[in-house]
């Protein structure tokens, strides 16, 4: 098991047990400072670009960096150890797979959130889009990326995510952006990342169909 240790006033992340589990102890007395340990599983950080670090200061939207972290972690622990047969698997008289899900999460996050928050163009892979966009149909796809790739690009959005919330003030998160958005930079990067959590729910829920329907 590894443990992230944040300090609250300049938090270095660096790896992490389960998602969402914390605890907190005092640092040494002479440094005068308070430390929470974020534990996730180990296997997540061969996921995880090298980059993601980030630090907590009074222009940061730290709530925004959190969840952005927390949500995105949590994804990769759910794919961790998912085969290939399992991630194309789709539910009787449906056409989503946990890898169509992971890989709806990465695009809308990409568009929703890492786009307006840069102010550049959603960097996708070819194709990527159209397989796994809200406007896509999964039951005529033919040319699937593997789930390790999907998982990959997962890991490396995350370190540019968080590195556009860094440097978006509160002005900028707060104001209105334009068609096709229509909505406050803040919202976009709230609405993106709930989006993905409820994914994981069906992530999750594919994991145990797949083992049920193997007799697990």
């Amino acid at each position: 098991m590894v443990v992230r240790m944040c300090n609250r006033q300049s938090i270095a992340c660096q790896a992490t047990a389960r998602p969402g589990r914390r605890s907190e102890r005092e640092a040494p007395a002479e440094s005068g400072q308070r430390f929470i340990a974020v534990q996730l599983p180990d296997t997540e950080s061969r996921y995880v670009h090298p980059s993601i670090r980030f630090s907590i200061s009074p222009t940061m939207d730290n709530s925004l960096a959190l969840l952005a972290d927390e949500v995105r972690r949590k994804t990769l622990w759910l794919l961790d150890g998912v085969g290939e047969p399992q991630a194309r698997f789709a539910a009787p008289g449906l056409s989503n797979s946990i890898l169509w899900h992971a890989g709806h999460a990465l695009v809308v996050v990409e568009s929703l959130c890492v786009a307006p928050a840069t102010g550049q163009a959603p960097e996708l892979p070819l194709g990527w889009f159209e397989k796994f966009s809200w406007d896509s149909q999964p039951q005529t796809v033919q040319d699937w990326p593997t789930l390790a790739e999907v998982t990959e690009a997962l890991g490396q959005q995350l370190p540019r995510l968080i590195a556009a919330i860094r440097a978006a003030t509160s002005e900028q998160l707060d104001q209105i952006l334009g068609p096709p958005h229509d909505a406050t930079l803040r919202y976009l990067i709230v609405h993106g990342l709930h989006d993905e959590g409820n994914h994981q729910g069906e992530i999750w829920l594919l994991r145990k169909m797949w083992n049920r329907s193997r007799g697990g």
